[in-house]
């Protein structure tokens, strides 16, 4: 199991988190909503450089405002980002948006390409039902200011999709400007498009521009609070957050309010809070409750797992014995198993497959920590069957990863070899290396050297000019009980002096241990 957990440090960025990274959550079972995804605008042939990012603000603004209109549902953008991430091949190619928003369970698509500059900016929008995206009805606005194209493409989509309020204060809402301050607006769609390609350093530097410039813009204090958490500064994170909730309740947004609560949570659980963390996300499940919002519900569902998952014990035993403290562990990962198929249902709900994805291995994850492993082998395999619905070479990689140990774990060796070679097909070639250190591994238990030994040194050569130190010292000190098993003293020698000047380097616990074995096949030689 040791060798899993190093082995899986390489493995596991085939996975997406975007269950865990999901900005928000779910509303009941509302299939008969229009499900609308707002992805792939794009700024028109020949725009100038410096005009580039109204593209990225109209498709920004206009999601969020449909978000709060009753009787539509609106995928948040950050969950279109992650999920064409999470689709992403070995070849670092973007999968196309039909492909993205299919698997996201959207009924529409709105596309569009802006023309021009803040002042004289025209936005050709785009609608198509997901089912058949040849049909779409386009629609030319502008050239007009930003806020007025913004207005006439929030009237138009509601019209097209007979989602317009009836009440002109509702109206009045939706087609509020997003800011008092054009700067800020455009400070913000830079930031956010540098937190999108993970440039946090100018992420930051935009959207502290953006608040400076307008100080009550809420996604930019909500953007500003998800960039303190990439980096950490969960302080920082917090302060911000509590901004939001100020003027979220100043401007009697529930939405907002959501986000607040769910950003703090975390910050909680990361300080160790659980009870505040918990309370934290059955509040912005009460406000979900009440907007019948779908992403505020299951990223509440992510956390809640995520905090039993997480949960520590008590550093002293007090009065429970450890068998208490035992059932205390087995029923908060009972608790996550709770929360995640709760989770898997509400994305089952919005015809989610891409989040169901990581929410059912997760899932697996937690039987295998349980013993359960008929089950988690069942889960892995409904992983699998999705991941390859979706064409996810990745996913596909990770369940047939999966499948293996856990295959291995009830000694079905044969089974396991044809999972992890399935794996080893399906990998990029930045995971190749940590695939055979499994393989070479399980060869190992299966008392057959030679070929744990190919594969072994097939991992080492594409390791050894690298600066993954981690999984060297793992695959070396494999390699040098396949060569020594295999006949091979003086190599098997060579492969673990190796494997123990990384341990020293990187001050292993297992330094002392693999020293005396280096010691000890050194006398016997």
């Amino acid at each position: 199991m040791h060798m899993k957990s190093r082995v899986l440090l390489l493995i596991l960025p085939l996975l997406s988190t975007a269950a865990a990274a999901q900005d928000e959550s779910a509303r009941p079972k509302s299939s008969t909503c229009p499900r609308l995804a707002i992805a792939g605008f794009s700024p028109a042939e020949g725009t100038d450089a410096r005009d580039t990012w109204l593209a990225v603000a109209v498709e920004e603004f206009l999601a969020e405002r449909l978000r709060r209109v009753p009787g539509l549902i609106t995928i948040p953008t950050v969950r279109l980002h992650q999920a064409r991430a999470e689709l992403q091949g070995p070849d670092k190619k973007p999968p196309s948006w039909e492909r993205v928003v299919r698997g996201l369970g959207a009924t529409w698509h709105v596309r569009g390409t802006c023309a021009g500059y803040a002042d004289r900016l025209e936005l050709t929008l785009a609608l198509s039902p997901t089912s058949n995206p040849q049909s779409a009805s386009e629609h030319t606005i502008g050239p007009d200011r930003f806020n007025a194209v913004l207005n006439a493409a929030t009237t138009w989509l509601l019209t097209q999709l007979e989602a317009l309020p009836p009440g002109d204060e509702q109206r009045d809402q939706l087609t509020k400007s997003p800011s008092t301050s054009l700067s800020a607006v455009e400070y913000y769609a830079r930031g956010l498009s540098s937190l999108r390609v993970s440039d946090l350093r100018n992420a930051a530097r935009y959207t502290s521009q953006a608040i400076s410039s307008d100080g009550r813009l809420r996604p930019a204090l909500a953007l500003q609070a998800r960039i303190s958490t990439a980096a950490r500064v969960y302080s920082d994170a917090q302060a911000t957050y509590r901004m939001l909730a100020h003027e979220a309740r100043r401007a009697n947004d529930d939405l907002d309010r959501a986000r607040a609560e769910l950003g703090q949570a975390l910050v909680a659980q990361v300080n160790g809070g659980f009870h505040a963390a918990h309370t934290r996300v059955e509040t912005a499940l009460q406000i979900a409750d009440e907007l019948h919002d779908p992403y505020v519900r299951i990223a509440a569902a992510n956390t809640m797992a995520d905090l039993y998952l997480t949960r520590k014990l008590p550093t002293t035993s007090g009065d429970r014995s450890p068998e208490q403290l035992q059932q205390q562990a087995r029923d908060n990962l009972n608790a996550a198993v709770t929360w995640l198929n709760r989770l898997i249902d509400l994305l089952a709900e919005q015809h989610d497959q891409i989040g169901a994805l990581p929410a059912i291995n997760r899932l697996a994850l937690v039987y295998e920590r349980l013993g359960r492993y008929d089950d988690a082998i069942a889960t892995h395999q409904r992983m699998l069957k999705l991941a390859e619905q979706l064409a996810s070479r990745p996913h596909q990689a990770t369940a047939w990863l999966y499948l293996g140990q856990c295959y291995r774990q009830q000694d079905r060796l044969d089974d396991a070899q044809r999972a992890l070679q399935r794996c080893l097909a399906l990998v990029g070639e930045e995971a190749e290396a940590g695939v055979r250190i499994v393989l070479g591994s399980l060869l190992l238990d299966a008392d057959r050297p030679a070929d744990a030994r190919k594969e072994l040194e097939a991992a080492y050569k594409k390791l050894r000019d690298g600066t993954d130190l981690p999984n060297q010292f793992a695959c070396l000190r494999q390699l040098a009980t396949a060569r020594l098993e295999s006949g091979d003293r003086a190599a098997a020698i060579q492969a673990l002096q190796e494997a123990l000047d990384i341990a020293v380097v990187l001050e292993l616990a297992e330094a002392p241990a693999v020293r005396e074995q280096l010691e000890s096949w050194k006398a016997a030689n």
